[in-house]
């Protein structure tokens, strides 16, 4: 559901499993949250963000 998401996580090179270990939540937890079914917080939009190291802007990266 976020694509510009999905893309960045691939271009890096990050396991889901291993953000989901930073964000502390299960890696199902996450999968939800990949799918729009449940919401991030923005503290763990931010702790992404900052793990991609990407020049995107959350509301970018983030985008629907």
């Amino acid at each position: 559901m976020f694509c510009n998401l999905e893309a960045e996580i691939a271009r890096k090179g990050i396991s889901k499993i291993n953000i989901a270990r930073v964000l502390k939540i299960k890696p199902s937890t996450l999968s939800q949250k990949l799918h729009g079914t449940s919401d991030f917080k923005l503290s763990e939009a931010k702790m992404i963000k900052d793990m991609l190291g990407t020049e995107l802007t959350i509301d970018q990266l983030f985008s629907e």
